[in-house]
């Protein structure tokens, strides 16, 4: 059974969604984190403008202008599940690493 600390809660702009974190992290779990560090550095070295404007639309809570820039940029969820990442999985480590930066 999960117990609370099992869990984060992401909260940006007025949105707020719970993430379970895993009991276990296998081998494969962090190739796919891996992978999804070598996608974004990718997109960030390409088009770094898209992540000021990414900035921007969520800081005004503009939900959906966020969505069509990340879908535009080729990089949501299921772009990156074909390309074989998958963003859970880097949005666990980086809260792993900010837990202990916490406590």
């Amino acid at each position: 059974m999960r117990n609370a600390a099992n869990r984060a809660v992401i909260q940006v702009g007025g949105m707020s969604k719970p993430l379970a974190l895993p009991e276990t992290i296998k081998d494969s779990d962090l190739q796919i984190a891996k992978k999804d560090c070598e996608l974004l550095a990718e997109a960030i070295e390409q088009n770094p403008k898209l992540w000021q404007a990414l900035n921007e639309a969520i800081a005004a809570s503009d939900f959906e202008a966020a969505t069509r820039l990340v879908i535009g940029a080729g990089l949501s969820e299921q772009d990156i599940k074909a390309k074989g990442g998958g963003f859970i999985w880097i949005i666990v480590i980086v809260i792993l690493l900010y837990a202990t930066k916490v406590y």
